[in-house]
């Protein structure tokens, strides 16, 4: 009797220890598919307040809900632009980080908030051509149809 408690016993914990090993294994080899680059996030937005993420469209790595750009209260250049004029920086709100297109892939957005850099005496900053791109489509009202 007491040989099968023990056998019980044992034959419990090797059961436990297989079936961990085997949710491991399975999840180690079932990763994730990853989606096609047609339906990818064009950019990584990260807003400083909040220390809030969040995927841009997959067309366009300026365009999210969070960001307004056609009213004239935020701007945007990139950050090799923003190394030239320190006195910028307390401006800044945010980053985008560029996947598409191929050729700004890596390149880093800088979001600037133009009411702070109105505060401190220095004039607003525009938008680079991907996000005036974005306001001139959006105020036609081609994204609205």
């Amino acid at each position: 009797m007491v040989g099968l408690v023990v056998c019980y016993i044992i034959g419990s914990v090797i059961g436990t220890f297989g079936y961990f090993m085997w949710i491991g294994a399975s999840r180690l080899l079932n990763v994730p598919e990853q989606l096609p680059e047609w339906e990818q996030a064009a950019g990584r937005i990260h807003l400083f307040a909040g220390d809030r993420y969040f995927n841009s469209s997959n067309l366009n790595a300026y365009q999210h809900d969070a960001l307004n750009w056609s009213d004239g209260r935020i701007g945007c250049g990139f950050w090799h632009d923003l190394q030239m004029r320190p006195e910028l920086q307390p401006a800044v709100i945010g980053t985008i980080q560029i996947f598409k297109p191929v050729h700004q892939k890596g390149q880093i957005a800088v979001i600037l908030d133009n009411s702070v850099l109105d505060s401190m005496g220095l004039s607003p900053v525009g938008l680079n051509s991907s996000a005036q791109d974005l306001v001139v489509v959006e105020n036609s009202g081609i994204l609205t149809s």
